[in-house]
């Protein structure tokens, strides 16, 4: 069973010309155990979710259970 995460649109409190005004962030678990935040643009939410379709292998489809969770998040 996969893990479920949340995004949250975060304005870019600092923006410098031509950055983007949002941000989507994320609390994570890393490969050494530790928790860290990504910050994405939408562009690279775009990017990131074309590589889903591209390899539907790696993405095990949600089970029922992360399906009702989901609900409570």
């Amino acid at each position: 069973m996969g893990k479920l995460a949340r995004l949250y649109c975060i304005p870019n409190i600092s923006a410098k010309f031509g950055s983007s005004e949002t941000y989507y962030r994320v609390l994570v678990r890393n490969d050494k155990g530790q928790l860290e935040y990504l910050l994405m643009t939408n562009d690279e939410l775009i990017r990131i979710r074309h590589r889903v379709t591209m390899n539907p292998e790696d993405c095990p489809r949600p089970t029922l259970w992360d399906t009702i969770i989901s609900w409570f998040m």
